[in-house]
Protein backbone atom coordinates (compact mmCIF):
# COMPACT_ATOMS: atom_id res chain seq x y z
CA UNK A 1 0.00 0.00 0.00
CA UNK A 2 1.62 3.56 -0.95
CA UNK A 3 1.60 6.12 1.28
CA UNK A 4 -1.61 7.82 2.30
CA UNK A 5 -2.49 11.14 3.59
CA UNK A 6 -5.46 11.63 5.27
CA UNK A 7 -7.00 14.85 6.71
CA UNK A 8 -10.71 13.50 7.75
CA UNK A 9 -10.90 10.40 9.15
CA UNK A 10 -12.68 8.26 11.91
CA UNK A 11 -10.91 6.78 14.78
CA UNK A 12 -11.35 5.52 18.48
CA UNK A 13 -15.28 6.30 17.44
CA UNK A 14 -14.98 10.25 17.10
CA UNK A 15 -14.22 12.12 13.29
CA UNK A 16 -10.48 13.55 13.73
CA UNK A 17 -10.69 16.72 11.08
CA UNK A 18 -7.43 18.37 10.02
CA UNK A 19 -7.43 21.80 12.27
CA UNK A 20 -9.37 20.95 15.19
CA UNK A 21 -8.64 20.10 18.66
CA UNK A 22 -8.25 17.41 20.38
CA UNK A 23 -7.24 15.70 23.52
CA UNK A 24 -5.93 12.24 24.34
CA UNK A 25 -3.65 10.01 26.89
CA UNK A 26 -1.00 8.83 24.99
CA UNK A 27 1.00 5.58 26.55
CA UNK A 28 4.05 6.27 24.24
CA UNK A 29 4.64 9.45 25.71
CA UNK A 30 8.44 10.98 26.15
CA UNK A 31 7.56 14.17 28.12
CA UNK A 32 4.21 14.88 27.96
CA UNK A 33 1.42 12.15 29.04
CA UNK A 34 -1.92 14.28 27.94
CA UNK A 35 -1.23 16.17 24.84
CA UNK A 36 -3.56 18.67 23.46
CA UNK A 37 -2.78 18.65 19.81
CA UNK A 38 -4.61 20.58 17.06
CA UNK A 39 -4.41 18.15 14.20
CA UNK A 40 -2.28 17.88 10.97
CA UNK A 41 -2.89 15.10 8.96
CA UNK A 42 -2.72 11.27 9.37
CA UNK A 43 -0.43 8.96 7.79
CA UNK A 44 -0.60 5.53 6.63
CA UNK A 45 1.15 3.52 4.52
CA UNK A 46 3.94 2.09 3.33
CA UNK A 47 7.00 4.77 2.63
CA UNK A 48 8.07 4.00 -1.25
CA UNK A 49 12.05 4.64 -0.91
CA UNK A 50 12.62 2.99 2.73
CA UNK A 51 9.34 0.62 2.92
CA UNK A 52 8.82 1.41 6.44
CA UNK A 53 5.48 1.43 7.71
CA UNK A 54 3.59 5.08 8.41
CA UNK A 55 1.32 4.76 10.96
CA UNK A 56 1.67 7.86 12.95
CA UNK A 57 -0.68 11.53 12.95
CA UNK A 58 0.78 14.36 13.46
CA UNK A 59 0.19 17.61 15.08
CA UNK A 60 1.01 20.67 16.91
CA UNK A 61 1.22 20.12 20.66
CA UNK A 62 0.08 22.89 22.51
CA UNK A 63 2.26 22.43 25.16
CA UNK A 64 5.61 23.35 23.34
CA UNK A 65 4.80 26.80 22.27
CA UNK A 66 6.14 29.31 24.75
CA UNK A 67 3.06 30.80 26.54
CA UNK A 68 3.38 34.09 24.88
CA UNK A 69 2.34 32.85 21.51
CA UNK A 70 0.10 29.49 22.86
CA UNK A 71 -2.75 32.42 23.37
CA UNK A 72 -2.24 34.27 20.13
CA UNK A 73 -1.83 31.33 17.65
CA UNK A 74 -5.29 29.30 18.89
CA UNK A 75 -7.11 32.70 19.15
CA UNK A 76 -6.33 33.63 15.62
CA UNK A 77 -6.82 30.04 14.66
CA UNK A 78 -10.23 29.70 16.24
CA UNK A 79 -11.31 33.20 13.85
CA UNK A 80 -9.48 31.58 11.06
CA UNK A 81 -11.61 28.25 11.90
CA UNK A 82 -14.98 30.72 12.70
CA UNK A 83 -14.21 32.66 9.73
CA UNK A 84 -14.68 29.23 7.03
CA UNK A 85 -17.37 27.49 9.04
CA UNK A 86 -14.71 24.62 10.61
CA UNK A 87 -13.77 23.42 6.70
CA UNK A 88 -10.56 24.85 6.42
CA UNK A 89 -7.17 22.19 6.78
CA UNK A 90 -4.41 23.00 8.31
CA UNK A 91 -1.13 21.79 6.40
CA UNK A 92 2.45 22.52 7.21
CA UNK A 93 3.29 25.12 4.18
CA UNK A 94 0.55 26.88 5.38
CA UNK A 95 1.57 26.90 8.84
CA UNK A 96 5.16 27.81 7.54
CA UNK A 97 3.40 31.00 5.28
CA UNK A 98 0.95 31.63 8.06
CA UNK A 99 2.01 31.55 11.40
CA UNK A 100 6.00 31.14 11.20
CA UNK A 101 6.28 31.25 14.81
CA UNK A 102 4.86 28.34 15.45
CA UNK A 103 6.14 26.15 11.82
CA UNK A 104 9.17 24.45 14.34
CA UNK A 105 10.01 20.76 13.94
CA UNK A 106 10.28 20.45 17.74
CA UNK A 107 6.27 21.90 17.73
CA UNK A 108 5.03 19.62 15.39
CA UNK A 109 4.48 16.31 17.28
CA UNK A 110 3.91 12.79 15.35
CA UNK A 111 1.78 10.20 17.57
CA UNK A 112 1.38 6.91 16.89
CA UNK A 113 -1.97 6.05 16.29
CA UNK A 114 -1.14 1.78 15.48
CA UNK A 115 -0.98 -0.45 18.03
CA UNK A 116 -4.31 0.84 19.53
CA UNK A 117 -3.13 0.92 22.72
CA UNK A 118 -1.09 4.23 22.40
CA UNK A 119 -4.02 6.94 22.26
CA UNK A 120 -6.61 6.36 24.41
CA UNK A 121 -9.72 8.52 25.49
CA UNK A 122 -9.67 10.87 22.60
CA UNK A 123 -11.79 13.92 22.83
CA UNK A 124 -12.42 16.27 20.56
CA UNK A 125 -12.27 19.81 21.67
CA UNK A 126 -15.23 22.49 20.17
CA UNK A 127 -13.57 25.55 18.75
CA UNK A 128 -16.03 27.73 21.36
CA UNK A 129 -13.61 25.86 24.17
CA UNK A 130 -10.23 26.16 22.65
CA UNK A 131 -8.95 29.69 24.64
CA UNK A 132 -9.97 27.93 28.06
CA UNK A 133 -8.64 24.93 27.18
CA UNK A 134 -5.32 26.70 26.08
CA UNK A 135 -5.20 28.41 29.87
CA UNK A 136 -6.03 25.32 31.81
CA UNK A 137 -2.57 23.79 29.58
CA UNK A 138 -0.80 26.78 30.96
CA UNK A 139 1.17 25.21 33.92
CA UNK A 140 2.25 22.33 31.07
CA UNK A 141 5.07 24.71 29.64
CA UNK A 142 7.47 22.58 27.75
CA UNK A 143 8.90 24.83 25.36
CA UNK A 144 11.66 26.19 28.03
CA UNK A 145 13.07 22.27 28.07
CA UNK A 146 13.02 22.31 24.25
CA UNK A 147 14.95 25.45 24.15
CA UNK A 148 17.72 24.49 26.67
CA UNK A 149 17.82 21.49 24.36
CA UNK A 150 18.34 23.33 21.30
CA UNK A 151 21.10 25.44 22.96
CA UNK A 152 22.72 22.39 24.69
CA UNK A 153 22.88 20.90 20.72
CA UNK A 154 23.80 24.44 19.57
CA UNK A 155 27.01 24.58 22.09
CA UNK A 156 27.75 20.81 21.30
CA UNK A 157 28.29 21.82 17.77
CA UNK A 158 30.56 24.41 17.94
CA UNK A 159 32.62 22.82 20.22
CA UNK A 160 32.96 19.87 17.75
CA UNK A 161 33.68 22.61 14.83
CA UNK A 162 36.00 24.50 17.17
CA UNK A 163 37.88 21.17 18.43
CA UNK A 164 38.17 20.37 14.85
CA UNK A 165 39.02 23.63 13.56
CA UNK A 166 42.07 23.40 16.52
CA UNK A 167 43.42 20.03 15.05
CA UNK A 168 43.52 21.41 11.30
CA UNK A 169 45.40 24.26 12.12
CA UNK A 170 47.95 21.89 14.03
CA UNK A 171 48.46 19.77 11.24
CA UNK A 172 48.90 22.33 8.63
CA UNK A 173 51.12 24.48 10.73
CA UNK A 174 53.16 21.16 11.16
CA UNK A 175 52.87 20.40 7.57
CA UNK A 176 53.76 24.33 6.42
CA UNK A 177 55.32 25.58 9.19
CA UNK A 178 54.17 28.52 11.42
CA UNK A 179 53.66 32.04 10.13
CA UNK A 180 55.22 34.48 12.58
Amino acid sequence: MALKVHRNFKFKGIRWISGHMYKFHYRGYGTDPEPIVILLYKFSGTHPTTGRQWRFIQCINIAYLPRHIRHNFVMNWKIEMERSGGNTYLTWERLKRQYPMVAREDVCRRYFYSPNYYIMDPVYIPPDQWEKTAMISWWKDYSKKLRQNLVRRQKATSKRKTDRGGVVSRILGSIFGRRK
